[in-house]
């Protein structure tokens, strides 16, 4: 399921397995990096200032708030 299907931190309708979490590694990626977007925005930071702190591009953050990169 895309990221764009998956609610913010998991909050919502997705198919979950019978522990409670995402079904496939594709959802649990999706819900990781929702989460870490809603921590960035909370604490006011840009991507382009967290991925400097965390000495990525932020391209590559993108990629990972956007569940296309693990």
């Amino acid at each position: 399921m895309p990221c764009s299907e998956v609610d913010r931190c998991g909050i919502g309708r997705w198919r979950v397995g019978m522990d409670g979490r995402p079904s496939s590694l594709i959802e649990r990626h999706c819900t990781i990096g929702r989460r870490i977007a809603d921590a960035r925005e909370r604490s006011g930071l840009t991507q382009a200032e967290l991925a400097s702190a965390v000495f990525l591009d932020r391209s590559a953050l993108t990629k990972i708030e956007n569940g296309a990169r693990s």
